[in-house]
Parts: structure tokens; sequence; C-alpha cells
């Protein structure tokens, strides 16, 4: 398969033309029509009657809404902040309630801020809710920990 990778790249090159190009394993227009519904849906939530705009999500369920642990509470705030929502599941996937790479960013400065922990970006990916997430800022609070413990043990 790296040869199709090359293949794929040589055809980008060749495509000098074009400002953008997009390469995905998905189907761009599915994607794209998924951006415009989101899109559409929180239109539709910013204008509603009912509350202050970004109060209420689909992706809310109220069962699995409330944060487990004080690390939970403090993720929750930085991505309700970050994502411009009132409420939010600690289980709501970070892509499907709109995230994107330049809030990722945002939200790494946030954590760091008030987690003293550096959060790899691929960690997104890889735990999309607040509750994988706070896990994996556990284990690297952890870890930094352990680190710190090390270093004083080989200074003596």
């Amino acid at each position: 398969m790296p040869q199709d990778g090359v293949e794929a790249f040589q055809r980008i090159l060749a495509q000098a033309t074009v400002p953008q190009i997009i390469v995905s394993t998905r189907d761009v227009r599915i994607l794209q029509r998924y951006a415009r519904e989101l899109f559409t849906l929180f239109i539709k939530d910013d204008h509603a009657d009912e509350g202050a705009p970004g109060e209420h999500s689909p992706h809310v369920q109220a069962a699995s809404l409330a944060p487990r642990s004080e690390l939970e509470k403090g993720i929750q705030h930085v991505w309700q902040t970050v994502l411009g929502l009132n409420q939010l599941s600690i289980h709501a996937n970070f892509f499907e309630i709109g995230g994107d790479s330049v809030m990722i960013l945002q939200m790494i400065k946030l954590i760091h801020d008030r987690f003293r922990v550096t959060i790899p970006m691929h960690l997104f990916f890889q735990k999309p809710t607040i509750a994988g997430f706070a896990e994996a800022v556990s284990q690297l609070q952890m870890g930094a920990v352990g680190q710190d413990k090390m270093a004083e043990l080989i200074r003596k």
C-alpha cells in the first residue's frame, strides 16, 4: 500500500493549478455534506427560542452529562468554552459536536495552562470524548510526576 500513497502524492503534485487539495480515505463529498448538516444544526440551535445560544445540543444526553471527577469537570469546562456550548456530555464525540484542528490547538494550550500537562494532538483522535480524554490526561499527569520523582532521585 505504500506505493498507493506515492502515486497519490504524485497525482497531487501534478495538480499544481488548484489552491487546496484534500487527501482522505473517506469520500470527501460525504464529509462536506456531514459538515453542512452539523453547521445547520448549530445555526438552528443558536437561533432556538429556548434558552441561550448553544445551550441545547443534539449530542447532549442528560444521563451521561455530569462529570465524575474534578479532572473531567475541568476538561468539560475547557471543551465548553472552546466549542461554545453550555451543556456537554462527557461521552460526546469532539468531532461530532463541531470540533476541528484549530479548536484542538486552543484546547492544548488551555489544558496545559490548567493541568500542567503537555497534550499530543493525536490524543484528540484517539480519545475524542471528555471521559476518554480525562483518562489519558490522568495517565500523562502520573507519567510526569513519575519522571519528576525519577529526576529527583537521580540528582541525589
